[in-house]
């Protein structure tokens, strides 16, 4: 028994220590205790990506020496790395608050926000525990309230249809009861739905809805859906049941008795179901795609032209979607939920949160739910609801619509409706719309006294003062004094100087007193009404002036929006692409079109009317520039507010054209900023030398590449023969040309342009556009000079110092061409020649003339004083013997005989070997030569080898046989062998100079 006693006092002594040992540890966190925290002075706040965030953090310390101190504080927003902020320091027992900033995340979401305070400065000791406002931070675009609807002040005068409209009501007419919109009972095959008044832009927008949904009271299905369709399409809602008012159900296949099957949502494009029953993610009864069978979940279908098909969703969902127990006393479950639609960036980004109390959530994290099928230009904003076999009460309060862009979107709460109204003086009480407005151009509006119906005229005595203001409540005008004396309506007008539209819009603020004559404004009322209509205020038109322009350099395009004085629209601060578009396009279709950088159809608002666009264009041509809002959807117009109007009037004329502002248009010519010239002076041939010659056959070459260039040195093709190429004119300077040459010869091959100039003055050439394609011409210029027959010169080089084109426009360019050209004297000289043979060779000199032996002719040989062999010429282009024949004198006249002429050889080394064949042993005959004319040197005559011409006139030698007789001496020139008889063995050539002259 004692040891037992023992065993238990020792146990419940150890107990009675560690629990003292627990409660005497200092405790970590005992020491500074978070309190609360703000974030911007509240507990949650909603902010953009990155932006700055005031956090103002309350702490209460205790404790004795450092164990009271706190010196610094750790913030992280979401699951993000923690953040130490070094405050002033706080060293005794009490409560204290420091402020400091905080950064919010860049990417779109809600958040925790968390807090932990430190005893020292760098946020390593001490550390209280963590203090979290949870959902604390939502990072949203800066987003416009499009509209809150509370459904509180809908009645039998303010029906639903002020802001929404009916447009489903399968055995039942969604309603207002109680101050909340009930889209179904808990009858059986229901499908509503209600559509707001207005579109959203599809594109480039970020939306943001928020609701609050009850479903009660039956017996479990089957849901809601809110739905963005195609503004272009009239909605309808989609099938019953598990379909939820989107997407489709078949025939056979469902419940569906319609032959082929109940349609889905009409031009539906995303539906975000709140599915009670579980049917909507289920694909049976012709739904396209999804998981299965998912009661109180959430699911997200697709567009209508692929069906409807599954995107994501969630599992299901702790609470549920629906609470049974509900009443409509006493609706349930009532819990927030939160849409998030993201269309920038050519994608669709989705999110979907909720709130059950505690803060929202994300049960749909952000998805892309970009699809195949392009995007519609606007969105109409629908809610559904659907029974099937099964039914609840479906019912929707506090609806709340953010966008970037709310289009024509606008939530007119009833309170502010009134008993005035006001219109266009040509309207009546059953058409109530104000039109389009001019800026600067004053305009009529009726102000109408109504009776609580505001359905009927009734009488009024007293001040009305009336405004214009847009959709922040910023005053247009000032107040205008009307003063009713037992009337119904009185006209005031009105001008605005300024530009209201595209997401704004104007309305007619009117406030009023009765049976007293007072000034405007009036104090301490609050009879107050608006127009039931907004309307824009756009400008007066479009314009847009340029200057004519250089490819590829600066210049500016002005783009103006001018009010009805021709003055520029105060705050008209539109982006391109959005409300109106610029085009452009060359004004010669068959010619390629340029770019504009940087680009004129995206990247530019206007400023208070005016825009001054500084581009540059790369091509040559003629642009067609327009701005434009002709071609848009009305509801992408800037005067979008308008599109529902019955018809529009600008005070004189009934015109469906008021809504587009209009079009304007210029036309800029766009030249080349320079051309870029390559040229290279060739020899004939691309050889070593160039005969004097004036026959252009032999001349030498000047290459010239010229291509038309934009600043930036990218060709211009336009600069074309077919577009925009013009007339141009080359001009040639060049070297010193000696006498006895006077003028200068050229022909340009691709145009085929011949002329000549005096030696001293430039090469000037014309040529029309046609030598132009795609921006180049290759130019070849063949240039060569006036030689004269009888008047040899020594050999010179000659070349080209500048090349210069110009253009009609007054583009040029310039080069200094490369290379050079070798001018010769040349002739061709025969031997005599005396055989016994009856095939013989004789060689052709060709030569060139010179009066020293250095420069062109050193080392080459000298046959006859200032005549050397030409060894550079080895070519026939460069000159040959053309042909030749016999004949008895010196005179081409008569029959030639057997004798011919072998010229087939290529000349060589300044020799053209031609052969003599005498078949029939002829003892005697003149050969006569046909060689080019700048072979031929004569100091009597021009050459000619026409028939009855002479040796005189072109050249010949004499040519004799002999057989085995003794060949006599030669008579004149040189020759080669022995004046004595020679063997019959033995060949026997003996070659004479013989020139006839």
């Amino acid at each position: 028994m004692d040891a037992t006693i023992s065993r238990y006092n020792r146990f419940f002594s150890f107990i009675v220590l560690a629990v003292s040992f627990i409660f005497s540890t200092p405790s970590a966190y005992a020491d500074r205790t978070i309190t609360a925290a703000t974030l911007n002075g509240t507990s949650d706040v909603t902010v953009t990506p990155s932006s700055s965030i005031t956090a103002r953090v309350y702490v209460t310390t205790n404790g004795t020496g450092t164990n009271n101190d706190w010196g610094s504080t750790q913030w992280r927003i979401g699951n993000g790395s923690y953040t130490c902020v070094n405050h002033p320091n706080h060293t005794s027992s009490g409560s204290y608050a420091e402020t400091f900033t905080i950064t919010a995340p860049s990417v779109y979401g809600t958040y925790n926000a968390d807090f932990i305070a430190y005893r020292n400065d760098n946020c390593s000791q001490g550390a209280s525990s963590v203090y979290t406002l949870r959902n604390g931070v939502s990072v949203s675009p800066p987003l416009s309230t499009c509209g809150t609807e509370d459904f509180t002040e809908y009645n039998a005068t303010v029906p639903l249809s002020a802001n929404w409209n009916i447009i489903s009501s399968t055995n039942y007419t969604p309603n207002v009861q109680n101050g909340r919109l009930i889209l179904s009972d808990t009858t059986l095959a229901i499908s509503s739905a209600i559509t707001l008044r207005g579109a959203l832009p599809a594109n480039n927008n970020y939306l943001e809805i928020t609701f609050q949904p009850y479903a009660y009271g039956g017996d479990g299905a089957d849901g809601m859906t809110i739905t963005l369709s195609d503004s272009t399409v009239t909605p309808a809602s989609g099938a019953f049941g598990g379909s939820l008012g989107y997407a489709q159900k078949s025939n056979p296949g469902s419940d569906c008795t319609i032959p082929g099957g109940c349609p889905g949502f009409a031009g539906g494009w995303l539906g975000f179901g709140l599915d009670e029953y579980g049917n909507f993610s289920n694909p049976t009864e012709g739904r396209i795609g999804g998981p299965g069978f998912r009661p109180d979940s959430i699911s997200i279908r697709g567009n209508s032209s692929a069906g409807y098909p599954y995107i994501s969703g969630t599992a299901t969902l702790t609470p549920g979607i629906d609470d049974i127990s509900g009443t409509p006393a006493n609706p349930r479950p009532g819990y927030y939920y939160r849409l998030l639609i993201d269309t920038r960036n050519n994608a669709t980004l989705v999110s979907v949160e909720r709130d059950t109390g505690s803060g929202y959530v994300s049960i749909i994290p952000w998805i892309n739910a970009t699809q195949v099928a392009a995007a519609p230009e606007n969105y109409l904003l629908s809610l559904t609801a659907s029974t099937g076999a099964n039914s609840n009460y479906h019912v929707a309060d506090n609806f709340t619509l953010k966008a970037l862009s709310c289009g024509t979107v606008q939530i007119i709460p009833p309170s502010i409706r009134g008993n005035f109204d006001a219109w266009d003086p040509f309207r009546s009480i059953s058409d109530r719309y104000i039109s389009t407005k001019i800026v600067g151009k004053p305009f009529n509006v009726t102000i109408a006294s109504l009776d609580a119906s505001r359905s009927i005229f009734q009488d009024y005595n007293g001040t009305v003062c009336t405004r214009i203001v847009n959709l922040a409540d910023q005053n247009l005008t000032g107040w205008n004094k009307l003063l009713f004396n037992n009337t119904t309506s009185e006209l005031t007008t009105f001008t605005l100087n300024r530009a209201v539209g595209a997401d704004d819009s104007a309305v007619v603020d009117i406030h009023w007193k009765n049976n007293v004559n007072t000034a405007c404004p009036i104090t301490l009322e609050t009879d107050t009404s608006r127009s039931s209509d907004r309307f824009s205020v756009r400008p007066a038109s479009f314009a847009l002036t340029s200057p004519n322009a250089v490819a590829g350099s600066d210049f500016n395009i002005t783009f103006t929006a001018p009010n009805f004085s021709a003055h520029s629209s105060f705050d008209y601060n539109e982006s391109v692409g959005n409300s109106f578009d610029i085009t452009y396009a060359e004004h010669n279709i068959s010619c390629p079109i340029g770019a504009f950088s940087p680009v004129l159809n995206s990247g530019w608002t206007f400023s208070d009317g005016t825009k001054i666009r500084t581009t540059r264009y790369s091509e040559a041509g003629i642009v067609d520039i327009n701005i434009s809002d002709a071609a848009k959807a009305c509801t992408s117009r800037y005067t979008r507010v308008d599109c529902s109007d019955t018809n529009v009037y600008d005070g004189t004329t009934f015109t469906a054209n008021l809504l587009p502002i209009g079009s304007a248009h210029a036309q800029i010519t766009v030249i080349p900023h320079h051309f870029d010239l390559n040229a290279t002076l060739l020899n004939s041939g691309g050889g070593a030398f160039t005969y004097l010659s004036r026959d252009l056959n032999m001349s030498s070459q000047l290459n010239l590449v010229v291509t038309a260039k934009n600043a930036e040195g990218n060709t211009t093709r336009n600069y074309d023969k077919g577009c925009y190429a013009k007339h141009t004119t080359l001009t040639l300077l060049h070297s010193t040309v000696p006498d006895p040459l006077s003028k200068i010869l050229y022909h340009e091959n691709l145009s085929g342009t011949d002329g000549n100039t005096t030696k001293t003055d430039p090469i000037a050439l014309s040529f029309d556009k046609t030598v132009f394609t795609h921006g180049a011409t290759p130019l070849n210029v063949l240039i060569n000079f006036d030689r004269n027959r009888a008047r040899a010169l020594n050999p010179f080089d000659f070349n080209i110092s500048n090349a210069a084109l110009s253009d009609s426009d007054g583009v040029s360019g310039t080069t200094a061409p490369l290379g050079s050209a070798s001018y010769l004297y040349g002739r061709a000289r025969a031997y005599d020649i005396r055989t016994d043979q009856t095939l013989v060779p004789n060689p052709i000199e060709l030569e060139v003339y010179s009066t020293v032996p250095s420069g062109y002719v050193e080392g080459m040989p000298q046959n006859v004083l200032k005549w050397y062999r030409n060894l550079n010429h080895s070519s026939a282009t460069e000159g040959s013997i053309l042909g030749g024949d016999d004949f008895a004198t010196t005179t081409k006249t008569g029959a030639s005989s057997t004798i011919s002429i072998n010229r087939s050889a290529s000349p060589q080394n300044g020799l053209h070997p031609i052969t003599i064949s005498n078949p029939d042993a002829l003892t005697h005959a003149i050969i006569h030569l046909e060689v080019p004319s700048w072979l031929w040197y004569s100091t009597t005559a021009d050459y000619d080898f026409g028939l009855n011409t002479k040796c005189s006139q072109h050249p010949c030698f004499d040519y004799q046989f002999f057989g085995t007789a003794h060949i006599p001496g030669v008579s004149s020139g040189t020759f080669q062998g022995s004046d004595f008889q020679i063997p019959p063995a033995q060949k026997i050539i003996q070659k004479g100079v013989k020139v006839f002259r």
